[in-house]
């Protein structure tokens, strides 16, 4: 499912903790084939390639989006206000982005926040058509836990999502450790190392790995389930 495409893509909620990262690294990144990110944030080293700059130098990141055919733009929580308001006095800018994805989880604060999102992206003038909702830590059923924000998306003529991105320990466990999911998928032999070693810590320890990797390949198929039903 992979594909080089030319897409420039904002990923943005006025909350946190929605999952913009997992959306990031583990939905878009694996699937848009040569893609660069940058993200918006308070600049730290956290040890990956992306470009990071601060939402006041929205300036910056417009010269970007303007060099380049493809982008992907992690907006953090910390730096949305400032980054729209920038986006409304470099008036127009809005329209070089080709997708605003907004992340959103079932908490109550978390979807008051996505609604405000969709507002301020209509009143900038962001056609329906660009804006794209990802469901984030789905448990059961989208239609009751996410009953709110789909009203919201109908009034708006956004398009609702028919899947979304299922809860799972997996992407803790891919934070804690600091590996993707393709890494983690790409580790073999695992059993072979369990067989070989008489460290009864590190069998465990490979044990527990094993565990990872099937809820990795659980999640891989409903996030390409999810990067299909969003039809970039």
């Amino acid at each position: 499912m992979s594909k080089s495409k030319d897409l420039k893509i904002a990923v943005l909620n006025y909350s946190g903790n929605v999952g913009k990262t997992t959306i990031v690294n583990n939905l878009l990144e694996p699937r848009l084939l040569d893609t660069p990110i940058i993200a918006v944030e308070t600049i730290n080293d956290d040890g990956t390639d992306q470009i990071k700059i601060k939402g006041k130098d929205y300036g910056m990141l417009q010269d970007e989006m303007l060099i380049n055919d493809r982008l992907i733009v992690d907006i953090g929580a910390s730096n949305i206000e400032e980054t729209m308001r920038l986006m409304k006095q470099y008036k127009g800018s809005h329209e070089d982005f080709d997708y605003f994805l907004i992340p959103t989880v079932p908490d109550g604060k978390q979807q008051v926040d996505t609604a405000s999102t969709i507002k301020a992206l209509k009143k900038m003038g962001v056609p329906s058509e660009k804006i794209k909702i990802v469901f984030n830590k789905v448990d059961e059923d989208i239609e009751k836990e996410f009953d709110v924000i789909i009203e919201i998306a109908k009034a708006a003529k956004l398009s609702i999502p028919t899947v979304g991105i299922e809860y799972s320990a997996v992407y803790q466990e891919l934070r804690d450790s600091g590996k993707t999911m393709a890494e983690l998928l790409a580790m073999t032999d695992l059993r072979k190392q369990i067989k070989a070693t008489k460290d009864p810590a590190e069998r465990i320890s490979l044990a527990a790995l094993i565990g990872t990797q099937r809820l990795a390949d659980s999640a891989q198929e409903n996030l390409d389930a999810v990067f299909k039903d969003l039809c970039l």
